[in-house]
């Protein structure tokens, strides 16, 4: 049996791998030219024979990110690969400028070189994976083949959520639906696509899982060689796990465990090993007054560089609005922040002076329009915003003297979507959950969809936000609002 699983083993260097080295040997080597480049600006620029010769250099990347588990890293949160990258790239550039600094002379060597090289491979490296995942997710040898097990509702769920994660770099090429002998296996009324077949097992018992079970992962084994199978144990009855474990361990060398009961959102540390048992080890990094410093300390740095920065766009745009529309030039509304204290919001005025009446006209004449605006409160053609309010809108730079809000502690950069009081009701047990933390001017609603979104799925946002919390996560967010603000999706 131990040869069968060696002949299935997961493959040490999957394609994707090597891919991933020279993707991230070409945006550090890219960050060196940068910097180079950065550097010759400046009076006494560094000599090119420095640059000649950390190109054997490059190697050494690799290597330490390969040390934090970042190939192929498909399983890492972006949040927690960013942090990882951040660390094997600091950890490269240290060492380098150390032996650099020890075997060569010291007016070839250039501190502004290797910090501005630094800065740019923080920023170049994570970029150039995600591009690298994006444009290899089309082909079939980038992904690892998976096979989903479990109960019929959760096999289904589990597979759209897997085909539309393109990060992941897995595909969906089996399901096992397991079922007691009194059900159905697999809704008719669901048609299976082809390129994903659904094979029935039905469980009457231990002995039929161990042989009929046995058979099956076998047969599915040897059709996918290198398969991970996903098995989701909720509502199977526990007196079979073991024996369902058992048997996909004969056949198949990597296993993913969905737990039997509700899983437990938040951030995961490691495993800890319990007198021969392992326990998952959970975070609740909003416990650490520590790290909430570090998140306050971020929020006034780089709002108050924001601030002067566009400062010059701020007062074009109050201008804009004066002229285009009476009325205003901030709209302020009331919010519910940190702790359930209400606040007022600062925006630039987007609608009519009579928005309300307004809105209760155009719902009275358009009933169907009442049932957009009850499902999520935002109307895609929304009768009160002016001309200018719509290029605000999509472009989000209402958005901006919220900053002033970061400023006064009563929001953060990064954040759940700030709601109004009429909308505690709507989140129920939530609520003590999204009073954890400030509101924040971007959060996971605005880089999953925005107002594509339904409501439910923005609760489940801001949920998954504060349980999940942490700087990384703050840092990943802001870097996708850049490409989504951009790209306008779900802004209306």
């Amino acid at each position: 049996m131990e040869s069968k699983v060696r002949h299935r083993r997961f493959p040490i260097l999957h394609l994707a791998v090597y891919v991933l080295i020279v993707s991230d040997m070409l945006a550090v080597s890219l960050s060196f030219c940068l910097g180079f480049f950065l550097r010759g600006v400046f009076p006494s620029p560094p000599a090119a024979d420095m640059l000649l010769a950390l190109t054997p250099a490059l190697l050494l990347f690799p290597l330490l990110y390969a040390a934090f588990a970042l190939y192929p890293g498909n399983w890492l949160h972006p949040a927690e690969e960013i942090k990882l990258l951040t660390r094997g790239t600091t950890i490269g550039f240290c060492l380098l400028a150390a032996a650099f600094f020890l075997l060569k002379s010291s007016d070839s060597f250039s501190r502004a070189f290797f910090l501005l090289a630094w800065v740019c491979a923080l920023i170049l490296t994570p970029l150039a994976r995600y591009g690298t995942r994006l444009y290899c997710d089309r082909f079939s040898w980038w992904k690892i083949p998976i096979i989903i097990a479990g109960r019929a509702k959760l096999v289904r769920e589990a597979r759209d959520r897997l085909a539309n994660q393109r990060r992941l770099g897995v595909l969906p090429v089996a399901m096992i639906s397991l079922c007691p002998p009194d059900q159905e296996p697999y809704p008719k009324a669901d048609p299976c696509p082809p390129e994903c077949p659904v094979h029935a097992f039905t469980l009457s018992g231990e002995t039929s899982v161990r042989q009929e079970g046995r058979d099956l992962f076998s047969t599915l084994a040897e059709r996918y060689q290198g398969a991970i199978l996903f098995l989701l144990l909720r509502d199977i009855p526990p007196s079979w796990h073991e024996s369902l474990l058992h048997t996909a361990g004969e056949n198949f060398y990597r296993i993913f465990l969905a737990p039997a009961g509700a899983w437990c959102h938040g951030v995961p540390d490691f495993l800890v090993n319990l007198g021969g048992s392992f326990v998952l080890s959970m975070r609740r990094n909003l416990n650490d007054r520590r790290r909430l410093r570090l998140k306050r300390a971020c929020d006034l740095s780089l709002s108050l560089g924001i601030l002067l920065l566009a400062l010059p766009l701020l007062l074009c745009l109050a201008l804009c609005i004066r002229l285009d529309s009476p009325g205003p030039v901030l709209f302020r509304h009331r919010r519910i922040g940190g702790g359930g204290k209400p606040f007022t919001l600062f925006k630039f005025r987007t609608m009519r002076v009579n928005a309300d009446a307004l809105l209760q006209s155009h719902l009275a004449e358009h009933p169907e329009k009442a049932l957009e605006w009850n499902a999520s409160q935002k109307l895609r053609h929304d009768p009160r915003v002016t001309r200018l309010g719509h290029f605000l809108r999509r472009t989000s730079l209402d958005e901006l003297p919220q900053l002033f809000n970061v400023l006064r502690g009563e929001m953060s950069l990064v954040g759940p979507r700030p709601i109004v009081e009429a909308e505690i009701a709507r989140y129920g047990r939530i609520f003590s959950l999204y009073t954890a933390v400030l509101p924040g001017i971007t959060g996971l609603w605005q880089v999953s969809g925005r107002n594509d979104c339904s409501y439910t799925d923005r609760i489940s946002l801001d949920r998954d936000y504060v349980l999940q919390w942490s700087v990384w996560l703050d840092i990943f967010i802001l870097i996708k609002t850049v490409p989504v603000v951009l790209g306008r999706r779900g802004a209306y």
